[in-house]
């Protein structure tokens, strides 16, 4: 059995606060994190409803899709996901892909531990 990462919505939900505490955990600091930092903050947002905007609200979460640092910070937002799993995980450019061989009431319940252990993630 297959279970895939939807990618637009897996980059959406990149919490930022994370995403910088894994770069400088993985050396990355001084000027280059907070070029990042900046790089990911300083955006809002608002929806519109039945004709009325909501309040403008600051992005607190998901890195930029159509830049070429946005999958570079989604890779390293996910880079810790196979840690986290019993089943295989397969690592992509801009996503990823869990499976577990199922032949056994025990291997379903692993694949389900696992999918609840990321989404608790």
């Amino acid at each position: 059995m297959m279970q895939s990462c939807s990618t637009s919505k897996a980059f959406d939900k990149v919490s930022h606060s994370d995403l910088l505490l894994k770069l400088e955990h993985h050396g990355i600091r001084n000027s280059t994190l907070v070029w990042i930092t900046e790089f990911l903050s300083g955006h809002t947002q608002h929806i519109l409803l039945d004709g009325q905007f909501s309040a403008t609200l600051p992005v607190a979460s998901g890195v930029p899709q159509d830049t070429v640092l946005g999958p570079l910070l989604f890779l390293v937002s996910i880079n810790d996901v196979p840690s986290r799993v019993c089943s295989t995980g397969l690592m992509f450019a801009d996503g990823c892909l869990l499976y577990h061989v199922i032949k056994t009431m025990h291997d379903i319940n692993t694949l389900q531990s696992d999918l609840d252990s990321l989404q608790e993630w």
